[in-house]
Formats: C-alpha cells, sequence, structure tokens
C-alpha cells in the first residue's frame, strides 16, 4: 500500500479512531523528517530553503492544529475526559493536551527565528536551525507518547458506536478543512 492510500484509509469506513491519529501521526513524522534534512543543511552552513520552512510552518499551523490536534483535542480527547479514566490514562491526557502550549511556543520561536534571518541574512540560520530541532524533537517525543503510551489502549474506554460517531466528526472535520483549503487557494490566484 502506497502513502497516500494508507493516508486516505485513516478515516475510511473500516478504521478505528487510535488507527485513523496514527495515521496522521506518520503523516506528521514524514514533515519532521524533511524538517530534520534541512536542520542539517543549515548546521553545514547551507542556507536554510525559505519555501521550505514556510510550507513547514503551513502544515503545522493548518494540518497538524487545525486537523489533527482538533480531532485530538476537540472530538477524541472531549469524549474521554468525560469516561472515568485510570490514573495513568488521565495523567498521558493531560500531558498530551498541556503539550499544545509548548508546541506554540516553540512555532512561534521559529517564526521569530525565521523573520530575523530574513531581516538578517544567512548568519542568522543559527536560531532557525535551533528552533527546527526543538520542533522536531518536541513532535517525536509528542507522537511516541501518544502512539505508544495512550491511544491503543485508550479505545478500550469506547463503545463501536461511540467509536463510529467520532469518525464521523473526523471525516466531516476533513471536509470542511478540505474546502476551506481549496477556497483559500482560489482566492489567491484571484
Amino acid at each position: 500500500m502506497n502513502r497516500t492510500s494508507m493516508e486516505e484509509k485513516a478515516v475510511s469506513e473500516d478504521a478505528s479512531v487510535a488507527g485513523a491519529l496514527i495515521m496522521e501521526h506518520k503523516l506528521i513524522e514524514r514533515m519532521i523528517r524533511v524538517l530534520s534534512r534541512e536542520t542539517a543543511a543549515g548546521q553545514n552552513g547551507e542556507t536554510i530553503a525559505v519555501g521550505l520552512l514556510a510550507a513547514g510552518v503551513d502544515f503545522f499551523n493548518v494540518y497538524a492544529d487545525r486537523c489533527h490536534h482538533a480531532k485530538e483535542d476537540n472530538i477524541l480527547f472531549r469524549e474521554l475526559g468525560r469516561k472515568p479514566l485510570s490514573p495513568e490514562h488521565k495523567k498521558v491526557l493531560d500531558e498530551l493536551t498541556g503539550e499544545r502550549h509548548e508546541r506554540r511556543i516553540l512555532l512561534d520561536a521559529l517564526l521569530a527565528a525565521d523573520e530575523r534571518r530574513k531581516a538578517h541574512g544567512p548568519r542568522e540560520n543559527a536560531p532557525v536551525v535551533d528552533a527546527l530541532k526543538a520542533m522536531c524533537k518536541f513532535y517525536r517525543a509528542h507522537i511516541e507518547k501518544a502512539d505508544n503510551h495512550f491511544l491503543p489502549s485508550a479505545m478500550s474506554y469506547l463503545s463501536r458506536e461511540e467509536e463510529a460517531l467520532i469518525l464521523d466528526k473526523f471525516r466531516r472535520l476533513d471536509s470542511i478543512l478540505l474546502k476551506e483549503n481549496c477556497s483559500r487557494q482560489v482566492e489567491y490566484f484571484e
């Protein structure tokens, strides 16, 4: 199965909630690998690609935040918050939710470093490299925690009907975001 087919299956009729979110993590990990290569190039004194950095920031704002984290925080975690979670699951859920603020700080630091680099040229590569490294490290740890210490076991709190309703909400959110993205692209060229 190729990457596109795997990602399309993430929220297909036979997907699980955990499976859908883990597949989205795989896409985020792919972007992390791309940005990690750029980080390595920047550490070797090469200029960091402005277009790639802008695309990475857009990816994290639109896909990671508005799509993926919205599914976790506003749909799944909200539903799980109504359940009598074990102390361990409650702790990890609180950690995952709390990490959103840290991610926002890291993204803001990356944007600020990029603005300095744009204003002062390649000699300001180091702060961008440092910010990219911090983002990549953060996401790797966050995904590892979600995929290996929370999502699969936390699904035991949901009935099949609840899981089906959550998957339907995921699909509706994907549809809304796709339409917004297409509208934004058309508006850009108008």
